[in-house]
């Protein structure tokens, strides 16, 4: 048997009723749950022998392994129990969860409701800094309903920390796939009325006077995710900063459409002759900051090497184009929820190297970038040797393991 208590962390540390409590072990297929009583009191009868991990949530806070020394850091220590063993007096303590809170608005500083609002944070994930999505059963953001309808939103239960807020506009309604949308300019407008007035009265016939050619279209804007304080860059996004049990309100900005733009270019080979069967990615940011925003897969492009990426918003964008190697995955890029690993070609194409690569960095700010050239050339070859230096323990005997 395992029992224990679940109590806060403060100075003033009183038990937690109605936390849930959960055991793990792969000797237990389920897992056990149960719910502390007034007193905080928990109680895992009936346990087979083995190692078990213990765990304590509750809505408005933390949740909290036992043995874990940092809220929302590290892990928990592992139980061991014995055939027959009564383990009690176990103590998890909890953190209460910081809060990150406020309003959405329209670029006309309306209240928007529905919007989608996550909290990330910066994680190394395979040695590399990505920004990272918290869970809503973490945040306890109701992520299907969005902001209510005072265009309000309320992040709970968090770990101290920095995080980055996002905020992102649902598609329009039913338009899955809008494609290219552009904002009527005024010179348009403008026209149209000529034309009509060109009609006459009667409607009948253009004058030829209100013939004249049609102005070019308007700004093509898009949907964007949208960060604290109001950028569609999240290199450029700022970090808010909580500490434990602290309540940050004030975290308003606003989302709306955004001058978007398109890439335009060609891949070509070592030889200078257009590349097909390559893969390619584009990523937003830079450094720390990379994210993938858009991923072509294995694209081939036209037997010209051409490539387009519509649809871009204000941003600085870095291209990667590889050509794979048969049966492999190649990482193009960290996304929100870690790297991106993008399935390689089924086999090599006729007539190009595996393992080639390209990049080129391109700035957008509503304007259409052409004739991006990306000139495939061999990949580097990086290597090295690991060596352990130490007083005490031997190094291990199978460096490969």
């Amino acid at each position: 048997m395992i029992s224990g208590t679940v109590m806060t962390d403060d100075e003033n540390s009183h038990p937690i009723r109605r936390a849930l409590v959960t055991l793990s072990s792969p000797e237990l297929q389920p897992n056990r749950v149960t719910i502390t009583d007034d007193a905080g009191r928990f109680s895992f009868p009936l346990l087979p022998a083995g190692n078990f991990t213990l765990a304590a949530s509750r809505p408005a806070y933390v949740t909290m392994a036992y043995g874990q020394k940092l809220a929302g850091k590290g892990s928990g220590v592992p139980i061991s129990l014995a055939a027959g063993q009564q383990l009690g007096g176990l103590v998890i303590k909890m953190s209460r969860g910081a809060v990150i809170t406020g309003t959405i608005s329209d670029e006309s500083g309306q209240p928007r409701q529905g919007v989608q609002v996550s909290i990330m944070e910066y994680r190394t994930i395979n040695g590399e800094r990505t920004l990272t999505g918290l869970s809503p059963s973490v945040t306890g953001l109701n992520f299907g309903a969005g902001t209510d309808d005072r265009g309000t939103y309320r992040a709970y239960g968090l770990p101290p920390g920095d995080y980055i807020v996002s905020a992102s506009l649902s598609p329009f309604e039913g338009l899955t796939n809008p494609g290219e949308l552009r904002q009527v300019s005024p010179a348009e407008l403008q026209w149209a009325a000529q034309q009509l007035q060109g009609t006459g009265a009667s409607g009948a016939g253009i004058s030829a006077q209100a013939q004249t050619p049609a102005p070019p279209p308007g700004q093509s804007v898009g949907l964007s995710t949208m960060y604290y304080p109001g950028t569609p860059d999240a290199a450029a996004a700022g970090s808010v900063t909580v500490r434990r049990g602290e309540e940050r309100s004030g975290i308003d900005f606003a989302v709306f459409m955004v001058p978007t733009a398109k890439i335009e270019g060609t891949i070509v080979g070592p030889d200078g002759q257009p590349a097909t069967g390559v893969q390619l990615a584009v990523t937003s940011g830079s450094g720390s900051s990379a994210r993938t925003i858009q991923s072509s897969g294995f694209m081939r492009p036209g037997r010209d090497g051409r490539f387009s990426i519509p649809n871009l918003a204000p941003a600085q964008y870095t291209l990667l184009a590889r050509t794979p190697t048969a049966g492999q995955f190649t990482s193009l890029g960290g996304m929100p929820n870690g790297p991106t690993m993008i399935p390689a070609a089924p086999a090599p194409v006729p007539g190009l190297t595996p393992g080639l690569w390209a990049s080129s960095d391109v700035s957008l700010n509503g304007q259409d970038v052409s004739n991006v050239i990306l000139t495939l050339q061999p990949g580097m070859k990086l290597d090295g040797r690991v060596a352990f230096e130490t007083a005490s323990l031997p190094a291990p005997a199978d460096l490969s393991r």
